[in-house]
């Protein structure tokens, strides 16, 4: 009897260690599945947040890039022969092509003088200021008689923000000839209201649109530089008709 009472107990300590180690065992199993729940929820608030902001820089991406877009494009949707008046401020180069200018599909004022310098030009937008509209477009051809700064080439074109502005570089044998388009060039490409008309490019390839003096144009580069002047106002029918 001893002995199965012996035995009996011995039993019952044995199941108690093995029901302990057991619970043991299914309270650390429990700890590591919270462990893994709770990493896997971090891991996932993580690719969360990382997914979130790639998300986030793609859009802010893809906005720049229509911003840019639109911005690039907005030169090219001006439809033919749209603008309703249209104003031309130049030098003896600009009488030069007067009579062309005059033969436009629009309404034109032009306004040159012989030796006009650019910061002259500065004087006369306040008698010019109904053309600084976006039903207007206004011709700015300057530089053939020296050099100007920065300043005075920005302040003429902001007299001007709301209309649309196009610069027409120069193809002059004098020593300022460089920086001038390099100016015109840099300004075309700060304001988005500003389109180049690189005049320089086409006539350096020319030398029969000039005067014996390498500046005046002769008839046949008067209606050359007028053409190139219509094309970038997108003024597709007449453009057409001066070839």
């Amino acid at each position: 009897m001893g002995s199965l009472i012996f035995f009996l107990a011995l039993f019952t300590a044995d199941m108690t260690s093995f029901a302990i180690s057991t619970q043991q065992k299914d309270e650390t199993t429990a700890k590591e599945t919270e462990v893994k729940i709770q990493t896997n929820h971090k891991e996932n608030a993580s690719t969360s947040v990382k997914d979130k902001n790639k998300a986030d820089d793609k859009k802010a991406e893809n906005a720049e890039k229509s911003s840019g877009e639109e911005k690039s494009d907005a030169k090219e949707k001006r439809q033919p022969n749209s603008y309703r008046d249209v104003l031309a401020i130049g030098d003896s180069v600009m009488l030069d092509i007067a009579p062309n200018l005059k033969e436009m599909p629009l309404s034109i004022t032009i306004d040159g003088k012989v030796g006009r310098q650019l910061n002259e030009a500065l004087q006369l937008t306040p008698s010019y200021q109904a053309f600084n509209n976006p039903n207007s477009a206004v011709i700015i051809e300057l530089g053939t008689n020296g050099y100007f700064t920065n300043e005075e080439l920005e302040q003429l074109l902001k007299a001007f923000s709301h209309a649309d502005v196009y610069l027409v570089n120069t193809r002059v044998p004098r020593s300022w000839e460089s920086t001038v388009n390099k100016n015109l060039k840099a300004a075309s490409e700060k304001f988005d209201h500003v389109t180049l008309v690189d005049w320089y490019s086409e006539a350096s390839k020319h030398p029969e649109y000039f005067t014996s003096d390498g500046v005046h144009l002769v008839p046949e580069g008067s209606r050359a530089l007028t053409k190139l002047i219509e094309e970038r106002m997108n003024l597709e029918v007449k453009a057409e008709s001066r070839s």
